[in-house]
Protein backbone atom coordinates (compact mmCIF):
# COMPACT_ATOMS: atom_id res chain seq x y z
CA UNK A 1 0.00 0.00 0.00
CA UNK A 2 2.81 2.60 0.27
CA UNK A 3 3.93 1.93 -3.09
CA UNK A 4 0.47 3.16 -3.83
CA UNK A 5 0.57 6.29 -2.12
CA UNK A 6 4.19 6.84 -2.98
CA UNK A 7 3.13 6.87 -6.64
CA UNK A 8 -0.01 8.89 -5.65
CA UNK A 9 1.81 11.50 -4.61
CA UNK A 10 4.61 11.31 -7.31
CA UNK A 11 2.21 11.53 -9.72
CA UNK A 12 0.75 14.52 -8.08
CA UNK A 13 3.70 16.60 -7.49
CA UNK A 14 4.35 16.01 -11.02
CA UNK A 15 1.58 17.17 -12.37
CA UNK A 16 1.84 20.51 -9.86
CA UNK A 17 5.27 20.97 -11.55
CA UNK A 18 3.81 20.95 -15.03
CA UNK A 19 0.91 22.76 -14.13
CA UNK A 20 3.47 25.86 -12.67
CA UNK A 21 5.76 25.33 -15.75
CA UNK A 22 3.01 25.79 -18.39
CA UNK A 23 1.68 28.80 -16.62
CA UNK A 24 5.09 30.28 -17.11
CA UNK A 25 5.59 29.06 -20.30
CA UNK A 26 2.44 30.94 -21.68
CA UNK A 27 4.46 34.91 -21.09
CA UNK A 28 6.52 33.95 -24.21
CA UNK A 29 9.74 36.63 -23.91
CA UNK A 30 9.59 39.71 -26.26
CA UNK A 31 12.26 38.69 -29.02
CA UNK A 32 14.03 40.86 -31.12
CA UNK A 33 12.00 40.61 -34.38
CA UNK A 34 8.46 40.57 -32.79
CA UNK A 35 7.40 43.76 -32.63
CA UNK A 36 6.67 45.99 -29.41
CA UNK A 37 3.19 47.10 -28.20
CA UNK A 38 4.47 50.91 -28.64
CA UNK A 39 3.01 51.81 -32.06
CA UNK A 40 5.94 52.94 -34.53
CA UNK A 41 4.86 56.65 -35.63
CA UNK A 42 3.82 56.82 -39.12
CA UNK A 43 5.65 58.76 -41.11
CA UNK A 44 3.17 60.75 -43.72
CA UNK A 45 3.93 62.74 -46.89
CA UNK A 46 3.84 66.21 -46.74
CA UNK A 47 4.36 67.23 -50.09
CA UNK A 48 1.82 68.18 -52.54
CA UNK A 49 1.97 65.85 -55.95
CA UNK A 50 3.69 67.06 -59.13
CA UNK A 51 1.54 69.77 -60.50
CA UNK A 52 -0.23 68.48 -63.54
CA UNK A 53 0.36 70.79 -66.76
CA UNK A 54 -2.59 71.85 -69.01
CA UNK A 55 -3.46 70.68 -72.32
CA UNK A 56 -5.44 70.94 -74.78
CA UNK A 57 -7.01 67.22 -73.76
CA UNK A 58 -7.41 68.13 -70.01
CA UNK A 59 -8.49 71.76 -70.72
CA UNK A 60 -12.15 70.62 -72.03
CA UNK A 61 -14.54 67.37 -70.67
CA UNK A 62 -13.99 63.74 -72.10
CA UNK A 63 -17.05 64.01 -73.30
CA UNK A 64 -16.27 67.38 -75.29
CA UNK A 65 -12.44 65.71 -75.70
CA UNK A 66 -14.14 62.12 -77.56
CA UNK A 67 -17.01 64.00 -79.60
CA UNK A 68 -14.64 66.48 -80.75
CA UNK A 69 -11.67 63.27 -81.75
CA UNK A 70 -14.74 61.14 -83.11
CA UNK A 71 -15.68 63.47 -85.31
CA UNK A 72 -13.52 62.62 -88.50
CA UNK A 73 -14.47 66.55 -90.36
CA UNK A 74 -12.18 67.67 -87.41
CA UNK A 75 -8.33 68.65 -86.54
CA UNK A 76 -6.75 69.67 -83.47
CA UNK A 77 -4.55 72.29 -83.89
CA UNK A 78 -2.09 73.24 -80.71
CA UNK A 79 0.40 75.84 -80.34
CA UNK A 80 1.90 77.95 -83.06
CA UNK A 81 -0.84 76.19 -85.43
CA UNK A 82 -3.30 77.91 -83.89
CA UNK A 83 -3.28 81.25 -86.14
CA UNK A 84 -4.94 83.53 -83.59
CA UNK A 85 -8.49 83.61 -81.98
CA UNK A 86 -11.33 86.11 -82.46
CA UNK A 87 -10.95 89.12 -80.46
CA UNK A 88 -13.41 89.68 -77.34
CA UNK A 89 -13.37 93.55 -76.59
CA UNK A 90 -10.16 94.33 -78.64
CA UNK A 91 -8.04 91.99 -76.76
CA UNK A 92 -5.33 90.49 -78.10
CA UNK A 93 -5.51 86.64 -78.25
CA UNK A 94 -1.79 86.55 -78.90
CA UNK A 95 -1.57 87.24 -74.95
CA UNK A 96 -2.70 83.46 -74.62
CA UNK A 97 0.77 82.21 -75.95
CA UNK A 98 2.27 81.92 -72.59
CA UNK A 99 0.25 79.11 -71.94
CA UNK A 100 -2.12 76.40 -74.00
CA UNK A 101 -3.92 77.75 -77.10
CA UNK A 102 -6.19 74.46 -78.72
CA UNK A 103 -8.32 74.78 -81.58
CA UNK A 104 -10.74 71.86 -83.13
CA UNK A 105 -11.06 73.00 -87.07
CA UNK A 106 -12.33 71.62 -90.34
CA UNK A 107 -9.00 72.03 -92.07
CA UNK A 108 -8.96 74.88 -94.65
CA UNK A 109 -11.64 76.86 -93.00
CA UNK A 110 -12.50 78.98 -90.79
CA UNK A 111 -14.99 76.58 -88.74
CA UNK A 112 -13.36 75.69 -85.18
CA UNK A 113 -14.30 75.55 -81.97
CA UNK A 114 -11.20 77.45 -79.71
CA UNK A 115 -9.94 77.43 -76.30
CA UNK A 116 -7.07 78.30 -74.16
CA UNK A 117 -5.45 78.78 -70.52
CA UNK A 118 -2.47 80.39 -69.42
CA UNK A 119 -0.86 82.30 -66.16
CA UNK A 120 -2.01 85.98 -65.68
CA UNK A 121 -0.83 88.12 -63.13
CA UNK A 122 -3.06 90.66 -61.16
CA UNK A 123 -2.21 94.03 -62.90
CA UNK A 124 -2.59 92.65 -66.19
CA UNK A 125 -5.52 90.96 -65.24
CA UNK A 126 -6.88 94.24 -64.16
CA UNK A 127 -5.86 96.03 -67.35
CA UNK A 128 -7.30 93.86 -69.41
CA UNK A 129 -10.33 93.87 -67.68
CA UNK A 130 -10.67 97.57 -67.91
CA UNK A 131 -10.13 97.47 -71.67
CA UNK A 132 -13.18 94.87 -71.97
CA UNK A 133 -15.76 96.74 -69.82
CA UNK A 134 -14.33 99.89 -71.84
CA UNK A 135 -15.48 98.24 -75.21
CA UNK A 136 -19.11 97.52 -73.50
CA UNK A 137 -18.48 93.71 -72.51
CA UNK A 138 -20.37 93.35 -69.20
CA UNK A 139 -18.57 91.25 -67.02
CA UNK A 140 -20.88 88.41 -65.06
CA UNK A 141 -18.96 86.42 -61.58
CA UNK A 142 -19.20 82.66 -61.34
CA UNK A 143 -17.31 80.20 -59.41
CA UNK A 144 -14.42 79.82 -61.80
CA UNK A 145 -13.71 83.81 -61.75
CA UNK A 146 -15.17 86.73 -64.08
CA UNK A 147 -16.51 85.59 -66.85
CA UNK A 148 -16.82 88.57 -69.87
CA UNK A 149 -18.84 87.31 -72.88
CA UNK A 150 -20.11 88.30 -76.27
CA UNK A 151 -20.86 87.64 -79.80
CA UNK A 152 -18.07 87.28 -82.33
CA UNK A 153 -20.10 89.84 -85.19
CA UNK A 154 -18.40 87.96 -88.38
CA UNK A 155 -19.74 84.40 -87.08
CA UNK A 156 -22.43 84.69 -84.71
CA UNK A 157 -20.31 82.83 -82.23
CA UNK A 158 -19.33 82.99 -78.83
CA UNK A 159 -16.59 83.97 -77.50
CA UNK A 160 -15.95 84.27 -73.50
CA UNK A 161 -12.59 85.43 -71.34
CA UNK A 162 -12.56 84.04 -67.67
CA UNK A 163 -10.27 85.67 -65.07
CA UNK A 164 -9.46 83.20 -62.25
CA UNK A 165 -7.40 83.64 -59.39
CA UNK A 166 -3.89 83.67 -61.15
CA UNK A 167 -4.98 82.62 -64.15
CA UNK A 168 -7.38 83.17 -67.56
CA UNK A 169 -9.51 81.43 -70.34
CA UNK A 170 -10.75 81.90 -73.56
CA UNK A 171 -13.34 79.76 -75.13
CA UNK A 172 -14.95 80.51 -78.59
CA UNK A 173 -17.44 78.92 -80.27
CA UNK A 174 -19.56 75.86 -78.67
CA UNK A 175 -17.29 75.33 -75.56
CA UNK A 176 -17.29 77.82 -72.58
CA UNK A 177 -14.79 79.20 -70.27
CA UNK A 178 -16.33 78.23 -67.47
CA UNK A 179 -15.64 74.54 -68.74
CA UNK A 180 -12.35 75.21 -69.25
CA UNK A 181 -11.30 76.36 -66.26
CA UNK A 182 -13.26 73.75 -64.30
CA UNK A 183 -11.07 71.22 -66.03
CA UNK A 184 -7.90 72.92 -65.82
CA UNK A 185 -5.39 71.24 -63.64
CA UNK A 186 -5.37 73.23 -60.57
CA UNK A 187 -2.00 73.06 -59.74
CA UNK A 188 -1.35 74.69 -63.32
CA UNK A 189 -3.61 77.47 -63.11
CA UNK A 190 -0.54 78.89 -60.78
CA UNK A 191 3.06 78.77 -62.27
Amino acid sequence: MSSTKVTTGAVALFISVIAIGAGCAAVPEPSPTQPSSDPAPVETNTTEPEPATATCENLIGEATYAAFDADDTLELYTGDEVGGFPSLGGIDTEEFRDGVMCRWGIPNTDAAHDYSWAPIDAARATGFREQLEANGVTATETPEGTLYSGIDEASGATTEILFGDGFWVYAYNGITAVEVAQNAPRASRYH
